[in-house]
């Protein structure tokens, strides 16, 4: 199927793919580097009042939408629980990723002046590949 490739990914390469189908515009793609969980967070988050959920993606619920463009610098691999630097991802099923990025926002007021940021993006293993659970701005 579409984006089958993505389960045989390591969660590096999920969040360099990640960015590269939000800069290439391929939304699709950009949403299966999401796992689950983020995705229905997407759907009911930043609710009207009379929704029980969102109908669809958009700047007040997606991470896709709301981002431009990225570019990932650098990474560093942490123990989820423990927060300490690791070398070697070994045969955990959750991991947390530090990424030093240079990334655009839809609202500018997230834009950093030099346009680098550090995000902490946890990563979790489903039967379906590695998927970003989360990138958020603190460990």
């Amino acid at each position: 199927g579409i984006n089958e490739d993505l389960k045989n990914l390591k969660p590096i390469e999920v969040i360099n793919t990640f960015f590269e189908a939000i800069n290439t515009g391929d939304k699709s793609r950009a949403n299966g580097c999401l796992s689950p969980e983020s995705l229905l967070e997407s759907l009911t988050i930043n609710l009207e009042s009379d929704r029980l959920y969102n109908d669809g993606f958009n700047q007040n619920n997606s991470l896709v939408e709301n981002i431009v463009r990225g570019k990932p610098i650098s990474y560093r691999l942490l123990d989820p629980d423990s927060l300490v630097e690791i070398k070697e991802l070994g045969n955990r099923e959750k991991i947390e990723i530090e990424v030093k990025l240079e990334i655009e926002w839809i609202r500018t007021e997230f834009n950093s002046p030099d346009g680098k940021s550090i995000r902490f993006a946890i990563l979790k293993k489903y039967d379906n590949g590695w998927k970003i659970d989360c990138l958020g701005t603190g460990p």
